[in-house]
Formats: C-alpha cells, sequence, structure tokens
C-alpha cells in the first residue's frame, strides 16, 4: 500500500514536472519570436540609403544588409511627409478637375473656352497619375529589402542634387535634396535604379566619385524627362515656363543643361 501511494506520489512529480518543462519552452518559443519581430522592426526603422544620379541631378548609395530599407527613423519620417504632401497635391488638382467640368458645362458652345478647360484637364490628369506613382515607389523604396536609403538635406544653392552609392557600404543609398519637390526627384531616381536600372545595366555608379550615371544617352533622357516630369506635377513653380507636362521632353532638356 505504501509502495503504491509513493507510486503515485512520484507520478504525479512527474506530470508537474512535464507541464512546468512544456511552460518554460513555450515562454522561450515566444521570446524568440518578439526577438526576431524587434530586429525587423529595428532593421526597417534604421536602414541606410543614400541617392545620387548620373545626370548629376540626383544621389544614391547603398548597404550590405538585406534587412534594411530606411537608415533612421527620421528617413521614414522624411518619406512618409513627402507621401503626405504628394497625396494633397494630388486632392488639389481633383478639386481643381472637379470646378473644370462643372465650368465647362456652363461654358457649352464656346469652343476656345472649352477647349482651353480640356486642355487644363488633361494636364492635371496626366500629373495625378504621375504622383500616384511617386507615392507608390516611395512605399517601394521603404519595402525593398536589399538596399539601404537615407536623406542628405543640402543648401538650396546646391548645384546638383544626386543619388550617390557610399563608398565603403555600396548597398546604401544617399538622396540629396533641399525640398520636398527634389526630394520626390530624387526618390524616383533611386526607385529607377533599383527596381530596373541596375538590373538591366541602364544605371551604374561612377567609380571616380560613386554618383548613379546612365549608360547612354538614350537612358538619360528616358529616365530623367519622367523624373523632372514627376517634379513639374508636384511643384509647377520648379520650372516656371513650363506650361505642361508635354513640354518637359528631349529638347527642353538638350536646352536646360547648357
Amino acid at each position: 500500500m505504501k509502495t503504491e501511494k509513493v507510486k503515485n506520489h512520484k507520478q504525479k512529480i512527474l506530470v508537474i514536472l512535464g507541464s512546468i518543462i512544456i511552460i518554460i519552452g513555450l515562454v522561450f518559443i515566444l521570446i524568440i519570436v518578439n526577438r526576431g519581430e524587434d530586429k525587423i522592426t529595428y532593421s526597417y526603422l534604421n536602414s541606410p540609403i543614400q541617392v545620387d544620379l548620373v545626370s548629376k541631378d540626383n544621389p544614391v548609395i547603398r548597404i550590405n544588409d538585406e534587412r534594411r530599407r530606411w537608415k533612421t527613423g527620421d528617413d521614414e519620417k522624411i518619406a512618409k511627409q513627402i507621401q503626405k504632401e504628394v497625396q494633397e497635391r494630388i486632392n488639389h488638382l481633383e478639386k481643381e478637375n472637379s470646378e473644370l467640368i462643372s465650368k465647362m458645362e456652363e461654358e457649352d458652345g464656346k469652343h476656345e473656352k472649352v477647349k482651353k478647360s480640356k486642355s487644363i484637364l488633361e494636364n492635371n490628369r496626366y500629373q495625378i497619375d504621375v504622383l500616384k506613382e511617386g507615392i507608390n515607389e516611395i512605399q517601394y523604396l521603404g519595402d525593398v529589402k536589399k538596399y539601404t536609403l537615407t536623406y542628405d538635406k543640402v543648401n538650396e544653392n546646391h548645384e546638383h542634387y544626386r543619388v550617390k552609392r557610399h563608398h565603403k557600404d555600396t548597398l546604401l543609398l544617399i538622396l540629396e535634396y533641399s525640398d520636398v519637390a527634389t526630394a520626390l526627384h530624387e526618390s524616383r531616381h533611386a526607385y529607377q535604379y533599383i527596381k530596373e536600372g541596375s538590373q538591366k545595366g541602364k544605371m551604374y555608379f561612377c567609380k571616380e566619385d560613386n554618383v548613379l550615371s546612365y549608360k547612354d544617352s538614350t537612358d538619360y533622357y528616358h529616365y530623367e524627362i519622367k523624373t523632372y516630369r514627376l517634379q513639374y506635377s508636384f511643384l509647377n513653380s520648379s520650372f516656371p515656363k513650363i506650361s505642361t507636362y508635354s513640354d518637359i521632353n528631349e529638347a527642353w532638356l538638350k536646352n536646360r543643361k547648357r
């Protein structure tokens, strides 16, 4: 009888010990998972990037850590602020378009006035589409795993805003800017390089100064026209002599670079 009691007591102890071991194991697993999540969060908020383009109007740099996106929390804040202001610009254009449509209904039969309103409407719609692309491109930069990006504010009288690559951390891209318009401009160059330029050999970093450059003039005009049109769409006054997005073309760019 005594032996049976001892046996039952031992079994109870073993069950209790087994339960304790299982609980400790579950706690250990939760700790490991949480640490993993913390690393991901830290990596996202503290990733590095710099941008500098071959046109010498843009900056980029890279860093060797596949988990990084924005170099610091401040870089992420800048990116979100750019997106916010771009969305405000889109809202303004959409409101203007609604007013234009109402105006065109009133101008029915007045050919010249309707023609002018249609031209403005078309230009606004183009700008809205381009600006939406810009918001998505910045979101892409925040999600991309291979590169780290950072914004580098320079004096507004700075001759060229560029995308650069760090001379040591080749996956760190540095984007030079002076205001939201130029930050948006350089963000698109960084996107172009990461998404397509580097993969197809259309863009590369010069060994001498680590500035992003184009393989040939065809690529240069292709990417620069798209980028200047984005900047114009956000802030028309960036280019006072431009009246519509189509004015930003190869001929305009050649004349501007002289």
